[in-house]
């Protein structure tokens, strides 16, 4: 894909008879603007944290580990009851 926010579609049509034998052709160029916004989520998570890294803790790492702490918390009690 190009980066080129200017670009042509080019349309051809050829359309053949029973024979065989090319019986019209048609060629049409289209102009278009492309406008693409690239989200790169892996570059942009990273500036993020390493420019409010307080952010980051306070709102992404503090609820991921007490989800796994607590899962781990779970499965020992599971251990332990049925042992």
């Amino acid at each position: 894909m190009a980066s080129e926010k200017r670009q042509e579609l080019f349309l051809k049509v050829i359309v053949y008879d029973e024979d065989g034998n090319q019986d019209f052709a048609f060629t049409k160029t289209y102009l278009l603007d492309v406008n693409v916004d690239p989200f790169l989520f892996v570059h942009n998570s990273v500036m993020l944290f390493s420019t409010n890294p307080e952010w980051a803790f306070g709102a992404v790492i503090t609820p991921v580990l007490t989800f796994f702490l607590g899962m781990y918390q779970r499965r020992k009690k599971q251990k332990v009851g049925t042992a």
